[in-house]
């Protein structure tokens, strides 16, 4: 297993070191673009390499952090599975933080920020190729989050 956790506070501190620059861009395009450019990382590596194990590791330290997976059968597979994967059940309150593609697109189109899906600060995009590909587009992802008007939203999409 690769130590993801590492990987990811090194990326951390470089769009921190980038603070001055992203707010310039930022004071200048739109959301949408400044999240693209400036607040999106990605973790590109084989399968059972333990993405999913730092996905539900960084639910469980972070409460301002959701999951995206593809559907609701890979939800109640990653909540049955979470015991074998980290050594314990998730929490009620982890599982909320646990999303689908089809609620992001629900609350876009019906602008119900506050109803169904957490506040957040970070956004971990699993199979974000196949989710990107498949359920939905990518920039309607970036305008969801930009539409939140977070102030440092970051979106980690792992593959």
């Amino acid at each position: 297993m690769y130590d993801y956790n590492t990987i990811f506070e090194m990326y951390l501190a470089a769009i921190n070191e980038q603070t001055a620059a992203s707010e310039a861009f930022r004071k200048r395009t739109s959301p949408v673009q400044w999240i693209r450019e400036f607040r999106v990382v990605g973790m590109h590596t084989s399968r059972q390499t333990g993405k999913t194990e730092f996905s539900l590791k960084c639910l469980g330290v972070n409460p301002s952090v959701l999951l995206l997976v593809r559907t609701d059968s890979d939800k109640k597979l990653l909540i049955q599975d979470a015991p074998k994967i980290i050594e314990r059940a998730l929490t009620a309150e982890e599982i909320t933080r646990i999303i689908t593609p089809e609620m992001i697109i629900r609350e876009h189109k019906h602008g119900l920020f506050h109803n169904s899906i957490p506040a957040f600060t970070t956004l971990i995009v699993d199979e974000s190729w196949y989710i990107y590909k498949n359920s939905i587009n990518r920039n309607t992802v970036y305008r969801w989050v930009a539409d939140r008007e977070i102030p440092q939203p970051l979106i980690v999409q792992l593959n």
